[in-house]
């Protein structure tokens, strides 16, 4: 009887263990395609606006978890463009691409946070392609209120 439960207790952990590889796996290249699409939409629509593009981007998902669509940019712009200028193009672009968000009442594209310091224009900005990353959002907001 022992040895049964044993055997049910090895093969529930090895059935936990594939699933939660699964769904990393799976979180990762997500992550890596929303990043591609985000990073496009960003270096055509600072082109857009004349700047230089932005080099890679990184995930801000490591400081709030996992599924956020969300990365952060930095270029090299004098004098400051302000956040709705940004938003507006990064709209159009996502318009010429038909790309859309999961969910009707928010843009695809959203500059969650924009700042300047040492010549540089610092920016996130979130792909608002599921759950996770809206819920990020509407987090920022109310830290913001």
């Amino acid at each position: 009887m022992m040895f049964v439960l044993i055997i049910i207790l090895i093969a529930a952990a090895i059935f936990v263990w594939w699933r939660l590889t699964r769904r990393k796996r799976a979180l990762t290249i997500l992550m890596t395609h929303s990043q591609n699409v985000t990073d496009r939409v960003v270096a055509a629509a600072l082109q857009n606006l004349d700047m230089t593009p932005a080099t890679k981007s990184t995930a801000v998902a490591d400081v709030w978890g996992h599924g956020v669509m969300a990365f952060s940019y930095q270029v090299q712009h004098e004098p400051v463009i302000s956040r709705e200028e940004l938003n507006l193009a990064l709209a159009r672009v996502a318009d010429q691409e038909t790309i859309a968000s999961s969910d009707i009442s928010y843009p695809a594209f959203l500059v969650t946070d924009l700042w300047q310091r040492d010549g540089r224009l610092n920016f996130d900005v979130a792909f608002m392609t599921n759950q996770a990353t809206i819920d990020y959002v509407e987090d920022l907001n109310r830290l913001t209120d």
